[in-house]
């Protein structure tokens, strides 16, 4: 790095160093980041632990002067590096690739060059990063690289509690409810039926871990309803809604799954609805069934999710995400575009 560069890049020794350091950086923009590696510290999420591999925590960032502008962060072997940006972090396009450039220099010394591959995190970061990475590797003879595609493109937004809408009774005619221990079979096979369409199905036997750790965390909520065109009076688990990347002042949905047969019922929307005025501590709530007492770990600040189609996003439109929109309070953004892009190794002839 030169000398007159006021960017610096540091290595975190250990998690707790990167978790104070990000402390007061704890909003929706550093989710990924920062909920992602203390759910990965969370003893009780040993069955997710065990998914994604264990392995060596890899934590990264960079300042100018006092102030965090960027993080790379590996948090276990089988989990995609991370790239975050404060929300706060005042970079305009130019800058970002020059602080890239001292944070490249310092991840070559410290990762091994061929176990990089997938960046996820707002594009523009995931983009400048891979261009400085492929440039880098090419001029110290390490490697020759090519830019994928992306694999994946999206919108992080989030919601407070300013921008939910008002409760109504057509979304209070659903059951939602935190999931018990006699939910886990009907959700590990809403689990397999959800991961059916993408790159890596799910099995019963991954359902059903993924699915008690989430019972045991009460970060799973349940729409009960009567299955359509039958004779049935009793109500069946209809979809879910899996929360994670707990932090102090935010918390993630990760997946929103409604079975097809119960699809065109409003229930997605209901279940969003009740847990997003839920952890953030609207009231009225708007529907029965929550626990007494409020969440666990107290209320958060921020509801934060990732949008990827034109559907998804009505859905959250309406229930107070501000997809493209500004955050009413600040003035500022209230999402950005999401990209998950990697690189790979060119042949030698």
């Amino acid at each position: 790095m030169s000398s007159s560069s006021p960017f610096r890049a540091v290595h975190f020794e250990d998690p707790s160093a990167f978790i104070e350091a990000t402390k007061e950086h704890d909003d929706s923009f550093m989710n990924f980041a920062i909920g992602a590696l203390l759910d990965n510290l969370d003893p009780r999420q040993a069955a997710s632990q065990a998914h994604w591999g264990g392995g060596l925590k890899t934590l990264m960032g960079v300042y100018r002067d006092h102030d965090l502008l960027v993080t790379v962060t590996k948090i276990a072997k089988d989990f995609s590096w991370i790239i975050s940006a404060p929300r706060g972090a005042h970079l305009e396009d130019h800058e970002i690739s020059l602080a890239i450039r001292p944070l490249v220099s310092l991840f070559s010394t410290k990762v091994d060059p061929k176990t990089f591959d997938k960046l996820l995190g707002p594009t523009k970061y995931v983009n400048a990063f891979l261009d400085a990475w492929v440039t880098h590797m090419h001029e110290t003879g390490t490697l020759s690289l090519k830019l994928l595609d992306p694999y994946f493109l999206s919108k992080v937004c989030y919601a407070v509690r300013a921008t939910l809408p008002k409760p109504t009774p057509e979304f209070s005619i659903h059951k939602v409810s935190v999931a018990g221990d006699e939910d886990v079979e009907s959700l590990a096979s809403l689990y397999v039926e959800f991961t059916s369409t993408g790159p890596n199905a799910g099995t019963m036997e991954e359902g059903r871990a993924v699915m008690s750790t989430a019972v045991q965390f009460k970060s799973i909520w349940i729409c009960r309803a009567t299955l359509p065109n039958t004779e049935s009076t009793g109500d069946v688990v209809a979809g879910y809604v899996l929360m994670g990347r707990f932090t102090p002042r935010t918390v993630a949905i990760k997946n929103v799954f409604v079975s097809p047969a119960f699809r065109k019922r409003g229930i997605a929307e209901t279940m969003v609805r009740a847990v997003t005025r839920y952890y953030l501590g609207a009231t009225p709530l708007g529907f029965e069934g929550a626990p007494e007492g409020g969440p666990d770990g107290g209320i958060k600040e921020e509801v934060c999710l990732n949008v990827a189609t034109p559907d998804a996003e009505r859905l959250y439109l309406r229930t107070g995400f501000l997809v493209e929109k500004q955050d009413p309070a600040t003035g500022k953004e209230g999402w950005y575009p999401s990209c998950w892009r990697g690189v790979e190794q060119i042949p030698k002839t």
